[in-house]
């Protein structure tokens, strides 16, 4: 009984411990002064992302980085939410812990995605216990 006491309140702790997905909707916007780049929409920035960190309680007190193509676009904290304005083809995404929270070894996601003009997409940024952090499509 004690076994079966032990597991369930390790999986308790450690499914709290998860990020929740936060719909675009009811994430908080990320204040203007953490956002770096990509923020005017113009003749050839058609493209509309939304990117949106999960809330809960892992890793929530450290910001996470957005680079899109090689250029620091965002600083994210928990359940917030940013709009950037891309131009059609391929865009390159990277999520990592900002300097102050990685630690030795850590490394960031990466994904890339082709876009087309005019596209709207939405995408995630998680963290899962025993993993790093990962950025993936998100229909919320």
């Amino acid at each position: 009984m004690l076994r079966i006491a032990t597991c369930a309140l390790v999986a308790l702790v450690v499914s709290a411990c998860a990020t929740s997905p936060v719909p675009v909707s009811q994430a908080s916007p990320i204040p203007s002064s953490r956002l770096f780049a990509f923020q005017e929409k113009n003749e050839k920035r058609t493209v509309s992302i939304s990117v949106t960190r999960d809330s809960g309680m892992l890793g929530v007190v450290c910001p996470i980085a957005l680079t899109i193509n090689k250029v620091s676009a965002a600083r994210l904290n928990a359940g917030e939410t940013g709009k950037f304005y891309l131009e059609p083809g391929e865009a390159v995404l990277t999520v990592e812990k900002t300097d102050s929270c990685a630690l030795p070894g850590e490394h960031g996601a990466t994904l890339t995605v082709n876009l087309r003009k005019d596209d709207r997409k939405n995408f995630r940024i998680w963290r899962k216990p025993g993993q790093l952090i990962g950025i993936e499509t998100s229909d919320m």
